[in-house]
């Protein structure tokens, strides 16, 4: 890894100019890659609206209106229409359901939702009422309250959602939770397995059947089983016995871990063949605007960001991140 190439946004410029080329971003959270069509959409967080960027480098708005603060987050609940004609309330997450749709945690409107994606784009509720509260285990997951889900994972008809930090999943439309009750900040997976971050430190994972059967024993991946360390080490050594700081992002590659530190502006990367933890992008610097970064492992140069927030990895292992004003592709 030693580039990283802007696909959208303006540097050091934040806001809204329409769509088009050389649009304006405000604070994009999360993304994926469509696998089908090469596409990636992302949240434009603090624009209120999801975003589409097409192969030729043209951004569309494909879900929210821009104005959230002039609609109820109850009257959103019941809204089933264009998806254009929804009022987004700080989208933080999306993730696809691979049959031309995607889900997004609609953070302050206290709900998931769904896009259709094959017409015209339409939205509807698939969980939260719009108003925050403790969720209803075993009920219809559009009749529960949430408290403000934050990111979301979807495989084998399974819909997982971080709601307060806490791991829920819907399964045939009704709202459940593991047992234990797990504490997630992030959640990723793979073919057979769920990871999740715990107390911002601890990257554990557990397999599908294991989290929704009522019985999870997770395993450990990553970082010492401590509450909020504050602080990063262990590079290069076994990540079981290294700290996270702020991690902001996770995503797994043919069972590679890579974690985003969002204070240290760093993607790093966890070995499934040797179980230890190397930095691949950014120079490590606690700093809200890094600054260049020393080359890594004979790389010409590193990518260098600014406040990144998320990561996604697309079939060929291509990775995308999130960052303050711009989506990048880091190669």
């Amino acid at each position: 890894i030693g580039t990283s190439t802007i696909i959208a946004g303006v540097m050091n410029t934040c806001g809204y100019n329409g769509d088009g080329f050389g649009v304006y971003l405000n604070s994009p959270s999360d993304l994926f890659v469509d696998k089908s069509t090469g596409d990636i959409y992302f949240a434009d967080t603090g624009n209120n609206i999801i975003r589409k960027i097409r192969s030729d480098g043209y951004v569309e708005t494909v879900a929210g209106n821009y104005y959230a603060s002039s609609c109820s987050s109850e009257v959103e609940a019941t809204y089933t229409g264009p998806a254009t004609g929804a009022c987004l309330s700080h989208p933080s997450a999306i993730f696809p359901d691979f049959s031309l749709g995607f889900y997004i945690a609609d953070t302050n409107n206290y709900l998931v939702r769904r896009v259709d994606i094959s017409a015209t784009p339409t939205i509807s509720t698939v969980a939260g009422n719009g108003t925050p509260g403790s969720p209803s285990p075993g009920y219809p997951a559009n009749t529960s309250p949430l408290q403000g889900p934050t990111d979301l994972y979807y495989s084998n008809s399974i819909l997982y959602i971080v709601d307060n930090n806490e791991l829920w999943f819907i399964n045939s439309g009704y709202l459940y939770s593991p047992s234990p009750m797990l504490s997630a900040s992030l959640i990723s997976g793979d073919t057979s397995n769920l990871y999740w971050v715990e107390y911002g430190n601890t990257i554990k994972m557990a397999s599908y059947l294991n989290v929704i059967s009522g019985a999870v024993s997770p395993s450990l991946v990553a970082g010492k089983d401590v509450p909020h360390p504050d602080f990063h080490s262990g590079d290069g050594g076994s990540a079981i016995y290294a700290s996270f700081d702020d991690p902001g992002g996770i995503g797994v590659y043919r069972g590679d871990v890579y974690i985003l530190e969002r204070l240290l502006c760093s993607l790093y990367r966890i070995s499934a063949q040797t179980g230890t933890i190397e930095r691949i992008a950014g120079n490590g610097t606690p700093d809200y605007y890094c600054t260049p970064s020393i080359p890594l492992s004979g790389a010409s140069s590193q990518p260098v960001f600014l406040n990144p927030s998320d990561i996604s990895i697309d079939k060929e292992g291509s990775i995308f991140v999130a960052d303050q004003f711009a989506v990048r592709k880091v190669d």
